[in-house]
């Protein structure tokens, strides 16, 4: 027996939202109601109660900002909610209001129409949250360091050019002597620890130059700052852990995968959780990373396409452990990067690489696996066939013989004077008159 299907469509903005009741009989009869609710706490309780007791099956929203979030905690634990991308719900242009908008989202949302967003379990969004503070963390504490940088480098001490992490025990030894006016030339033996005293000469000659006032206190400064962050940074990292650790064998498994190291595989784990079930098979969750190739078909034919957007923080750490994963010798995806950088630019090859750990990263968190790397199984690629198969022909087409050794693989030679595949007509030769 056929019932009424009751959704709802929520247009947000930051200080209020407009949700639209949208209640559909089995004839067609639509019915609407409209309400507005202000984004605090005790209103977004009404609109939960609300839509309860209208048993409401489904309430669908853009996925605005950040304004979404309070929302979908409030009704998903009484209700499926939908969270769609802004681009994909766009209304029509000429007659908007707020009304309008959440009217037009409930009718889309009732007709399924609306790709459910990825939102992971609510302990990972908690842990998503902690990594990305942490990024911005890690973004202020390279721009203070590349503010110390600076400073040194205009009093005429360039330090940065002699220790390779002038951020090491060495490098802030001198640094906390420098802002403190300390004598730093007579201590340097002291102050100078490990592989950097074989640079002690060099170091020496950097040093000749005195700190004015004014340059030791903005020196003071920074390292201030940087301890502040350093500290931050621990805090953060204490409040990660507990919640990593019931995932450690996951965590384990992807860190045998070249390129993600133990902080990769815990932002990742972070940005996607341990459940996978919404993409029914890798290439589904490598698009939506935003490392899958872009589709543009037009005729029946593959035009080039740009990879999609995906999100800015699981796509660029992605793309950051390709980075690692092409500079790990005996490793296949190595070997696959050098294959592709001589037919494609550099970047657009390291985004191939990323697509290939996104499809390594689906297997070990869905099935529980671990890496297992293809190197010793390399075999050349299609590129060193088709240059060996050229030289043959080139051999025989100036009389010469081409004999293989034994267990050598065979190599396809195309006949000389093929016809292309778009020679569908044949060539007849013009009739004389």
């Amino acid at each position: 027996m056929a019932t009424t299907k009751v959704v709802c469509g929520i247009d947000l903005a930051q200080a209020s939202l407009v949700a639209c009741l949208l209640k559909t009989e089995p004839d067609g009869r639509t019915e609407r109601e409209w309400r507005t609710y202000a984004m605090t706490q005790a209103d977004l309780t009404r609109l939960k109660d609300w839509l309860v007791a209208e048993k409401c099956s489904v309430a669908g929203m853009e996925g605005t900002g950040i304004y979404w979030k309070p929302v979908h905690r409030i009704l998903e634990k009484h209700m499926k909610v939908v969270v769609g991308n802004a681009a994909h719900m766009k209304g029509l242009k000429g007659r908007k209001t707020d009304k309008i908008d959440a009217e037009w989202i409930a009718r889309k949302i009732r007709d399924n129409d609306v790709i459910p967003s990825f939102i992971p379990d609510e302990a990972s969004r908690e842990l998503r949250g902690l990594y990305r503070l942490r990024s911005s963390i890690i973004k202020t504490r390279t721009q203070i360091r590349l503010a110390v940088h600076k400073t040194l480098h205009a009093a005429g001490i360039p330090l940065g050019n002699v220790f390779e992490d002038l951020f090491g025990v060495s490098g802030m030894g001198i640094l906390e002597a420098l802002a403190d006016g300390q004598p730093v030339l007579a201590q340097l033996e002291k102050l100078v620890k490990g592989q950097s005293r074989k640079n002690l000469a060099a170091i020496r000659l950097a040093l000749e130059v005195p700190l004015t006032p004014i340059q030791r206190w903005e020196l003071r400064l920074q390292l201030d700052r940087l301890a502040r962050v350093q500290e931050d940074l621990a805090k953060v990292d204490q409040q990660m852990e507990p919640r990593l650790a019931p995932h450690e064998q996951v965590r384990l498994g992807l860190m045998t995968t070249p390129g993600i190291s133990r902080d990769s595989a815990g932002f990742i784990l972070s940005e996607i959780g341990t459940d996978l079930s919404e993409f029914p098979d890798p290439d589904h969750f490598a698009m939506w990373t935003g490392t899958g190739p872009g589709l543009n078909e037009t005729g029946g034919k593959q035009k080039p396409a740009k990879s999609r957007k995906g999100g800015r923080y699981l796509r660029s750490l992605l793309v950051e452990c390709a980075h690692a994963a092409t500079r790990t010798k005996g490793c296949w995806l190595r070997e696959k990067f050098l294959a592709l950088i001589k037919r494609m630019p550099r970047t657009k090859a390291l985004v191939a690489i990323a697509h290939k750990l996104a499809l390594i990263i689906y297997h070990i968190i869905k099935d529980g696996v671990v890496y297992r790397d293809r190197h010793q199984d390399f075999a050349p690629g299609r590129g060193k066939t088709s240059a060996l198969a050229r030289a043959i022909r080139l051999i025989q087409a100036k009389g010469g013989t081409v004999t293989l050794p034994d267990g050598f693989p065979d190599i396809p030679i195309r006949p000389v004077g093929r016809p292309r595949k778009n020679s569908l007509v044949p060539k007849i030769a013009p009739s004389s008159a």
